[in-house]
């Protein structure tokens, strides 16, 4: 295992989606971070940094498919410590079949907008906290958690592609 970076089983976002009465994307979506805990719509929440992982994968040519609450905004979380922590980021099977680049071409976006946002940061208190999920071809879902610094996340896309490729 790469240094930073722990990978785990995680349940069936599809079908957890759907018992909460959403529409389950495809795609690159950012998923609530509340997701797995979750009982009810009401109960998801977004970190903190949502909107701008939104926004900066847009304007970059990324298209996000959101998970929508019946156009109700899901609240997003505050964050009150000096790790910087992105959404959770779902890479379906679909998009990487289809797409594969997407992956490497998000986690750049991301390096690069936290590079510059945390220059003349200390290096021990430049940490970032950024979580991927994948779908493998088996159709189980995987979650890659990378805690670290920034120059870091040049190895998750590879870890992300790997995973993908599992079919246990």
């Amino acid at each position: 295992m790469l240094k930073n970076i722990e990978i785990n089983d995680v349940l069936d976002y599809r079908k957890k989606i759907v018992e909460l009465g959403l529409d389950f994307p495809e795609g690159v979506v950012l998923l609530p971070i509340s997701i797995e805990s979750a009982t009810t719509k009401d109960g998801l929440m977004h970190e903190a940094e949502y909107q701008t992982v939104q926004k900066l994968l847009s304007s970059n040519g990324i298209e996000v498919n959101p998970l929508r609450n019946n156009d109700e905004k899901i609240p997003k979380l505050v964050n009150q410590s000096f790790e910087w922590a992105g959404p959770l980021i779902l890479f379906t099977a679909t998009i990487i079949t289809s797409h594969p680049e997407v992956i490497t071409n998000t986690i750049s976006i991301i390096s690069n907008f936290l590079t510059k946002k945390l220059r003349g940061v200390p290096k021990g208190d430049n940490s970032v906290n950024l979580k991927i999920s994948t779908e493998t071809k088996s159709g189980k879902f995987k979650k890659i958690e990378y805690k670290g610094p920034v120059e870091g996340l040049k190895d998750l896309a590879e870890v992300v592609r790997s995973t993908h490729e599992e079919t246990d």
